[in-house]
């Protein structure tokens, strides 16, 4: 059990007034933040309702604070209408709530109590020290002692612990070397060009905790010197400083001090590289093979008027879009300079893990990786296992010599033929196989097994839109980034089986080429599923980005009534009995899977 009762006592000689609704400072010093500032119950407020709500939540919250002294339009009253609707903070007496004013030791232990009602060690108070400002530094470690006594782990309340440098502050937060974070209540001009330690949720800084260098390093910034400044890109907007060193213009680690930069080391440029597999470890690069990434690498989007951090699945796989710097062995950072399109598609088949693969093809083949390569003949055919020198120079290449489709052989006896070329790739858990080749073509297996080719020529046409609008999201939204491949062939995607095609939905496919459904100026997310049960669901009934089913729903997926004419179920029991009922008529009625049986 953890003890805080002789420790909170001995801080509290360091207890002072007068620092109001802001954490101020003189200029930093290396060293713990807040031990000769108290904290106002406004800040303790927005730590509380922050650490409890997203940003999002209490801009949306119930307005249930209603104090003279608090008006709506004051920054902080999300933050304080949050912590009162917690049931943590009220008003006084007199019906105000004193935001400036000093939150008390007698009121910490209060919130204590309130926030984990199940810890039993408490601080020691009496007459002579109950009313003593709390330290800032004070309360974050008490609110940190109450945190971990309900979830063990900040992360539960999606907290994050951040080390980074700021480069500029302002009244309302302040641009790090990754970008920009809110600070409503903290005057962070003190450690400009300090690395600060602090906690952080929804772009906002929570808590700062501590200055952790005062001549720091920024690693893998990009950065670009010339007429005695330096420029560094933060992700969200970019800053320079004055600079006499060397001339820089990529990826670089600056030092600074006092306000300058001292120092400007450049990584190594691969150039224009092609993207393979990537993940947050490593990535494979055709024509480097595989690399991992250096501690805190960035991926810049330069591809608009402003430079923008983005994730490593912004990397598409199969394109050559973005320039590679390379430091110690490892990249340090990408430069997204061109945008993709999607021309081509990379389809994961088979399943990962595959144990043993054969491939052959009728008018021969050829294997090829970056140390070796061999043509087989129509009757030849290649077994790829695991452990063959072929996978020990990274990935390997088989591609048909003629115009048919190569044969694929996957671990349980399944054969299919593919269009265009099969890369296979060593893992973990065995090999991993890709299909390479043009979206058109990709359609063509997918569409015959997405639709009945009997439903007729319309709907076919309906169906290749629908399943070419889908990949072209996929494409971008590199969602198996990880195996190499921008889809898998099962129903986690699309169901596609190669080169197993039919005339009437080629037809249909050349008769919709390049046609997408859009909504504005982009190309929609077509899910689409193969039986309905009489009634849709709206997009945001079925998915949510952060688990709240509060996002506002996308006008080309919304939910509707298919052919049915029955009122629609309102409880459990009716809807129990709407699906097991054969009788009702609907759209969909003669599909086996209309209504339930088990």
């Amino acid at each position: 059990m953890k003890r805080i009762c002789f420790f909170l006592l001995i801080l509290t000689s360091l207890f002072w007034t007068g620092c109001g609704n802001a954490v101020t400072g003189e200029m930093a010093e290396i060293g713990r933040i807040g031990d000769d500032l108290s904290i106002s119950r406004a800040m303790a407020a927005k730590t509380m309702a922050l650490t409890f709500y997203t940003k999002e939540e209490l801009e949306g919250l119930e307005q249930v604070a209603d104090f003279p002294d608090v008006p709506q339009t004051d920054p902080f009253y999300p933050y304080i209408n949050g912590a009162v609707k917690l049931g943590l903070l009220s008003g006084d007496e007199d019906g105000n709530f004193y935001p400036e004013k000093d939150l008390t030791l007698i009121q910490a232990q209060a919130l204590l109590d309130r926030m984990a009602p199940d810890y039993d060690s408490r601080m020691v108070l009496d007459e002579s020290n109950q009313n003593m400002p709390v330290a800032y530094s004070l309360w974050i470690q008490l609110l940190q002692t109450a945190l971990e006594a309900r979830e063990e782990e900040l992360s539960a309340y999606g907290i994050t612990e951040e080390t980074r440098v700021l480069l500029t502050a302002e009244d309302s937060g302040g641009m790090f070397d990754n970008g920009y974070y809110g600070g409503a209540g903290l005057d962070l001009k003190p450690y400009e060009n300090t690395a600060l330690r602090y906690w952080a949720k929804d772009g906002e800084i929570l808590a700062l905790l501590e200055v952790a260098d005062t001549t720091p390093t920024i690693e893998n910034i990009y950065c670009t010197a010339s007429g005695g400044t330096i420029r560094m890109e933060a992700g969200a907007g970019s800053v320079t400083r004055p600079y006499t060193g060397q001339a820089v213009n990529g990826i670089c680690d600056v030092t600074l001090s006092e306000g300058r930069a001292t120092e400007a080391v450049q990584a190594a440029e691969l150039g224009l590289c092609t993207v393979k597999r990537v993940n947050g470890q490593e990535i494979y690069l055709a024509e480097q093979g595989l690399l991992s990434w250096a501690d805190d690498f960035r991926i810049y989007d330069a591809t608009g008027t402003e430079w923008t951090s983005q994730k490593v699945s912004k990397l598409i796989c199969g394109t050559k879009g973005a320039n590679y710097y390379l430091k110690d062995g490892k990249v340090a950072g990408a430069i997204i300079t061109q945008t993709v399109q999607p021309e081509n598609i990379r389809v994961l088949i088979g399943g990962a893990g595959q144990t043993k693969v054969t491939i052959s093809a009728e008018g021969g083949f050829t294997l090829k990786s970056s140390e070796a390569e061999k043509t087989f003949s129509n009757e030849e055919q290649a077994v790829m296992t695991a452990d063959l020198p072929w996978f020990d120079s990274g990935i390997v290449e088989a591609a048909p010599t003629g115009e048919s489709p190569l044969s694929v052989t996957f671990s349980d006896g399944i054969k299919r033929q593919y269009f265009g070329t099969v890369e296979l790739e060593r893992r973990q858990d065995g090999i991993s196989v890709i299909n390479a080749l043009p979206l058109e073509t990709y359609l063509r297996g997918v569409v015959p097994h997405e639709m009945p080719v009997d439903f007729g020529e319309t709907a076919l046409e309906a169906q290749a839109i629908t399943a070419r609008s889908y990949a072209y999201n996929q494409f971008y939204a590199n969602s198996y980034c990880g195996y190499g491949a921008h889809l898998a062939d099962t129903v986690a995607s699309q169901v596609y089986l190669g080169a197993d095609t039919a005339e009437l939905s080629d037809a249909a496919i050349q008769a919709t080429a390049g046609k997408c459904l859009t909504a504005g100026n982009e190309v929609v997310t077509t899910y689409f599923y193969s039986t309905s049960c009489g009634y849709g669901a709206d997009a945001k009934e079925v998915w949510s980005a952060d688990g709240t089913f509060t996002e506002e729903s996308k006008p080309y997926l919304t939910g509707g009534t298919y052919g049915i004419s029955v009122e629609k179920p309102n409880t459990e029991e009716e809807w129990l009995a709407f699906w097991q009922d054969w009788e009702i008529e609907g759209y969909d009625d003669a599909s086996p899977w209309y209504r339930w049986k088990t």
